[in-house]
């Protein structure tokens, strides 16, 4: 006999913002809300607020700040102030949904590129591969790609995390 459970009304979206526990269990620090651009940024510190050595640590795809329990850990230990970040649509963090382009719209870190530049297409591009040949393609350099779901964004979310809470003093001093 086979049996499958799944846990959570099946109707549920993935841009659906799930609020942290007080506590992570598995840390066991406060869950932090940062606001960035309306959307809900959770995060966890470690360590003397008033350490004058800092750390910010971001985790990678598929996985949230929980993934730097030991890191937190250690880096309190050793005198640092550590901060993790879950990056939007990973961990606590609200999960906008990609195709809603209008509230992509909004923080889509891609937006600082042209994207109705007619020099927008380059002809002819030569494109290197992995196993060491080539191939002659046109590119399209017109951004954003749509999705709030990119480096771009996640470079300026830590960026401006870093500025508001880091260095802004809210969690300790600059």
């Amino acid at each position: 006999t086979s049996m499958l459970l799944i846990a959570g009304p099946p109707f549920m979206s993935v841009s659906a913002y799930v609020r942290p526990p007080p506590t992570s269990p598995a840390t066991n620090l406060p869950n932090r809300i940062y606001e960035w651009k309306s959307q809900q940024v959770r995060y966890q510190m470690a360590g003397d607020p008033s350490s004058p050595h800092t750390a910010v640590l971001v985790h990678g795809l598929f996985v949230n700040s929980d993934h730097w329990r030991r890191t937190l850990e250690g880096l309190a230990e050793a005198g640092y102030r550590a901060y993790a970040i879950d990056l939007l649509g990973s961990g606590y963090t609200s999960k906008p949904a990609p195709w809603d382009k209008d509230t992509a719209k909004l923080f889509n870190g891609e937006n600082r590129f042209a994207i109705d530049s007619d020099e927008s297409i380059l002809k002819g591009v030569t494109l290197g591969t992995a196993s060491g040949g080539s191939r002659v393609s046109d590119v399209d350099l017109r951004h954003p790609l749509g999705s709030p779901y990119n480096f771009y964004t996640w470079a300026e979310q830590i960026a401006d995390f870093t500025r508001d809470v880091v260095f802004d003093g809210k969690d300790g001093q600059r």
